[in-house]
């Protein structure tokens, strides 16, 4: 009818005042392609309503959409030029979109990709240095006192946060009045046969405090060795990046936790400590039955040319 003819009219002239005002300057294309449907939802066929919308879904990134509908428009129009020039704007738009993601994609699945990155890369352990620094712990073992020196080189060169975090708190520097950053007096809480011995927490005894030079946590580094053998020093968390002062010596090798607790050093002289500690009865959560405690502890200063042979354990 004439009357939905007008109406047409009306809305085809919505669109277009709304191209060549508001939207071209405000980039508002949604509202143009929703004029644009209106008319369509009168009159599939309508050529001007087809072509005003392919320009705003170009506009909007809807390429796909945008040629189906220029192309409809251009065949009831096979001579303007308006409606030429939308096809190819709307197809080198495709062109470029495609482009960028490819791109995105190849970046997400190269070998050096932000993925990839996270994945820790695990190597093995240093050959010893002597020019790294070297710590003592006094172990104070039992009712009798039995007293037993173990001395640990620290991979400076590698991991420089965690060595110097444990340097520190085995000469107690960093403490202040405030707040003790030191080993000493620390007894060992957790003891598990076959696999490791745990100590550090100088806050609460029990595995749930203690805290690092650097502040409550610090960071992982990102250097991660094989945990391969007897007499590995490896910082204890709650997680990624929640070292502090835990630390544990190993019993044997445990590859399961190489990619999950950073080591940064290794037992030099002591190994007969260990065998001793290793045996003494635990109790409910691992917990030792007798005191094992660090009774004194710092720099070692004493140059020493080779490392101990990791001595094997017996039950």
């Amino acid at each position: 009818t004439a009357t939905t003819e007008m109406q047409t009219r009306s809305l085809v002239g919505s669109v277009r005042c709304v191209q060549e005002t508001g939207t071209w300057a405000l980039g508002l294309w949604g509202e143009s392609k929703q004029h644009a449907d209106k008319v369509m939802a009168r009159n599939v066929n309508n050529a001007k309503a087809r072509y005003l919308r392919g320009v705003a879904e170009k506009n909007l990134g809807q390429c796909d959409e945008a040629i189906a509908d220029l192309t409809f428009a251009l065949e009831a129009n096979p001579t303007d030029e308006r409606i030429k020039f939308e096809i190819e704007a709307a197809k080198e738009k495709k062109k470029v979109t495609q482009n960028k993601e490819k791109k995105v994609f190849e970046k997400m699945f190269q070998k050096e990709s932000l993925y990839a990155e996270k994945i820790p890369k695990v190597e093995k352990a240093p050959p010893y240095d002597p020019t790294n620094p070297l710590v003592y712990l006094d172990i104070q073992i039992g009712k009798n006192e039995i007293l037993k020196r173990i001395v640990i080189e620290l991979f400076s060169k590698h991991v420089p946060k965690a060595a110097e975090n444990f340097k520190c708190l085995c000469t107690g520097e960093k403490s202040t009045g405030g707040q003790k950053l030191y080993y000493k007096g620390c007894k060992f809480h957790k003891l598990v046969k076959g696999f490791m011995i745990e100590g550090g927490d100088f806050e609460n005894g029990d595995g749930t405090g203690g805290a690092s030079i650097y502040g409550k946590t610090f960071a992982d580094e990102p250097v991660w060795f094989e945990h391969e053998s007897r007499g590995l020093l490896t910082m204890s968390n709650h997680g990624p990046n929640t070292n502090g002062s835990r630390f544990f010596i190993s019993f044997n090798g445990a590859s399961w936790i190489s990619k999950k607790n950073i080591t940064f050093g290794r037992v030099m002289k002591g190994y007969d400590a260990l065998k001793l500690i290793e045996n003494i009865p635990v109790g409910e959560k691992d917990a030792p039955q007798e005191d094992i405690m660090i009774a004194d502890c710092g720099e070692y200063k004493e140059k020493i040319d080779l490392p101990e042979k990791p001595q094997s354990n017996t039950y």
